[in-house]
């Protein structure tokens, strides 16, 4: 009798109010290491109440009114991370941010396969011409993910990329929508 090898189920699907206590949760439990290594200010992280009220004001909002647009992924009925647009310029550009919540889970080729699932999601539900990756310079993850995505190199320069981050130089990739193949 010879095995079967099961292929994992991977699914992409809009977050919900349900969502928003693991989005929460990832976030207030990341470790200091972790949040640097993100390129995050450890102690710019918002309180648990300010991520879930924010989440909560984003969801229901129609898409010319929203700021942030969050996809879960899931592995095996399992959500195990999060992919969202912010900030969202309709029928222009967004960037593009992912976490895996689960260390055990990363490097395993799940981000691909789920990025891959995501951004045609992204191109289409708000008309973008474009998507950027812009990530901390030395968080080499990202950098990985976007040039086997497809995505081109554009700049390398020092800024805060955003709220929650530190001073730092960051890259920018680009992925145009007619280049685009799943």
């Amino acid at each position: 009798m010879s095995k079967l090898k099961k292929e994992k189920s991977y699914v992409v699907r809009e977050a919900t109010p349900e969502d928003i206590a693991s989005i929460t949760e990832y976030w207030t439990k990341l470790s200091f290491d972790d949040a640097f290594r993100l390129g995050i200010d450890f102690d710019k992280i918002p309180k648990a109440n300010e991520i879930t009220s924010f989440i909560n004001q984003q969801l229901p909002l129609p898409p010319n009114d929203i700021n942030t647009y969050i996809l879960i992924w899931e592995v095996d009925g399992i959500a195990i991370g999060h992919c969202n647009i912010t900030p969202i310029v309709v029928g222009e550009y967004a960037n593009i941010h992912s976490h895996i919540w689960d260390r055990k889970n990363i490097a395993k080729g799940m981000g691909e396969k789920l990025m891959r699932i995501s951004l045609p999601i992204f191109f289409e539900k708000y008309k973008l011409e474009k998507i950027y990756g812009v990530f901390y310079a030395l968080n080499p993850a990202p950098e990985r993910l976007c040039i086997k995505l497809g995505f081109s190199f554009v700049d390398e320069f020092p800024t805060i990329p955003g709220e929650w981050s530190f001073y730092q130089n960051v890259k920018k990739y680009v992925l145009d929508g007619n280049d685009f193949k799943t």
